[in-house]
């Protein structure tokens, strides 16, 4: 088992590509996913491999996932006899690679999704984004901007949206509860409080 980053809860297998190839990790707890893979078995192959400007380079590569082990001058090998290559040739390795993270990444979102449905976390997004469209909110939005001359309170820009800076009392907010910001603020805003969350600060029984 491995224990998550993020919350330290144990992670669990959720998906496993090609007997093992690769392993996507998840966390229940907090919905973090983590990749694991195997390491490529190396075959290294002395060549000559030409670039896109034409320049021929003799390089010992693994013929798998191209890991550079060293380069040589044409007088210490056979040249003449050396396989040749283009740099663009597709590698099995490689290849394999970007598909396991292209399935890993739809996995996650369903991943993610399936969670939302078995914790409280769907049922409290749907009342909020409701909420944000009640005769309540916009009322509650017009009181900030009026409030605020309509401008950004960080910038001064034209105000553009009603922040929360807290969601304990959403709902039922106090105006210091609220803030109107212009677009690109409201972006920093949330960037700047990562622990700003509707559903671990959504306070349930306190709605009736």
């Amino acid at each position: 088992m491995k224990s998550c980053d993020r919350c330290k809860k144990e992670m669990c297998v959720a998906y496993e590509y090609e007997n093992g190839f690769g392993k996507l990790w998840f966390c229940r707890k907090c919905g973090l996913p983590k990749y694991e893979f195997i390491e490529c078995e190396h075959e290294f192959e002395i060549a000559k491999y030409q670039y896109e400007s034409g320049v021929i380079h003799v390089i010992s590569k693994c013929i798998k996932c191209d890991r550079f082990l060293k380069s040589y001058k044409k007088r210490d090998v056979d040249f003449d006899n050396l396989p040749f290559k283009k740099s663009s040739d597709k590698l099995d390795y490689n290849q394999k690679l970007r598909e396991c993270y292209r399935v890993f990444n739809d996995k996650v979102e369903e991943l993610k999704f399936d969670r939302k449905k078995d914790t409280n976390e769907w049922t409290i997004q749907k009342w909020y984004y409701g909420y944000l469209e009640s005769n309540m909110w916009r009322k509650k939005r017009e009181y900030v901007f009026k409030r605020n001359n309509y401008k950004c309170e960080r910038c001064g820009a034209q105000a553009e949206f009603v922040h929360h800076l807290t969601y304990e009392r959403v709902g039922y907010e106090k105006p210091e509860d609220l803030m109107s910001v212009c677009k690109s603020c409201h972006g920093k805003e949330h960037g700047e409080n990562k622990n700003l969350n509707i559903v671990s600060q959504f306070k349930i029984h306190d709605i009736e």
